[in-house]
């Protein structure tokens, strides 16, 4: 967990930075690809002990990943509903602790 936070963080701050150069859609293809690459790496790999380095790795780079779907989502939400922003994170929080319920 503290490998998640830690690059969680570090990545919250980076890509807030990368959006303005490079912009918001490929921060999004950016952490797509390491979400789709993690999970197939978790899907294959077989754990061992002498391996613990690959759980640190794992973490950090889905943390990474939730960096952008936290900040950059909750900021994509503030752009396209200028006029409503009271409705739509309100909105974006309720279906998102409805995922967590389940």
């Amino acid at each position: 967990m503290i490998a998640f936070g830690i690059c969680d963080s570090i990545g919250s701050y980076v890509f807030g930075q990368l959006v303005k150069t490079i912009g918001r859609w490929p921060c999004f293809a950016i952490a797509t690809l390491i979400s789709y690459a993690l999970i197939i790496v978790m899907l294959v790999w077989r754990p061992s002990a002498d391996r613990m380095f690959v759980f640190f790795i794992i973490a950090g780079l889905w943390g990474l990943a939730d960096a952008v779907w936290q900040s950059q989502t909750s900021a994509l939400y503030g752009v396209i509903f200028t006029e409503n922003n009271e409705a739509a994170f309100s909105n974006f929080r309720l279906w998102e602790s409805a995922g967590f319920a389940l």
